[in-house]
């Protein structure tokens, strides 16, 4: 018959605990336990734009670093409206020129956003208007074959 000591007792049971504990983790992947990083707002446009005529704002480069960006938000800035979508990229149209501030806010997966904006001048249709200037008449005398 063997005998075991108080201490290997204690050992063993201690061992058995941490056993224990080892197997009763979480199915959440390693970085989801830490603080949640913010996502970085990026936002790409051009610098002029035509009314009538639609612009692409394009946060493709947005992203997370332990996540995914879940929703981004549009303001054009032509009006109060915000316009909320999963989609990265978003076509606008201008009705009137003027300068305008495009705002976008991406949301990551775990609530955290960032904001990022930049300025658009949008430019008169140029299809449809008529230049400035000055004619002249020229007056001359000819025949006619």
């Amino acid at each position: 018959m063997r005998r075991y000591s108080h201490n290997m007792a204690i050992l063993l049971a201690a061992s058995l605990s941490l056993v224990g504990l080892a197997s009763c983790g979480t199915d959440e992947p390693q970085s989801r336990l830490g603080p949640n990083a913010s996502p970085i707002a990026v936002v790409d446009l051009p610098v002029v734009g035509i009314t009538g005529q639609p612009v692409l704002i394009d946060a493709s480069q947005s992203s997370d670093s332990d996540g995914f960006i879940a929703e981004y938000h549009y303001s054009a800035g032509d009006s109060d409206e915000t316009v909320i979508t999963g989609d990265s990229a978003l076509e606008h149209t201008y009705d009137a020129p003027g300068n305008y501030t495009v705002r976008v806010t991406v949301v990551d997966d775990r609530g955290a956003s960032a904001t990022t904006g930049a300025t658009i001048s949008i430019e008169g249709d140029r299809q449809n208007s008529v230049p400035e200037g000055t004619g002249t008449t020229a007056e001359g005398t000819g025949s006619g074959i």
